[in-house]
């Protein structure tokens, strides 16, 4: 795996992105910070249902984080900043509450 350095930033770990889908792995704000598709997904999702995440990028980073953040303190789970699975299904339940 390779880094990518940003200025001012964490360095990116630059892996296969599409080799993940939302739910697949825990997604959480590191030193390396995290990102693939499933990041982006769940970027959109989130701001699908108020929690906006800023830019939709991909990059799992300190906005993402607080709106994980908020979006586990709404729904009343465990507030970690860790998108789990526990956190996935209550999205997933979240976003077929707000389709009826």
């Amino acid at each position: 795996r390779d880094l990518i350095e940003y200025p001012d930033a964490s360095p990116i770990e630059n892996i296969d992105s599409k080799q993940f889908a939302l739910g697949d792995r825990n997604l959480k704000l590191t030193a390396t910070r995290m990102t693939g598709d499933d990041v982006k997904e769940l970027q959109k999702k989130l701001g699908s249902v108020g929690f906006n995440c800023g830019e939709i990028d991909g990059i799992f980073g300190k906005k993402t984080e607080a709106s994980v953040r908020a979006f586990q303190l709404y729904a009343g789970i465990t507030v970690d900043g860790i998108f789990d699975k526990i956190s996935y299904q209550n999205l997933l339940t979240e976003l077929e509450k707000r389709k009826r």
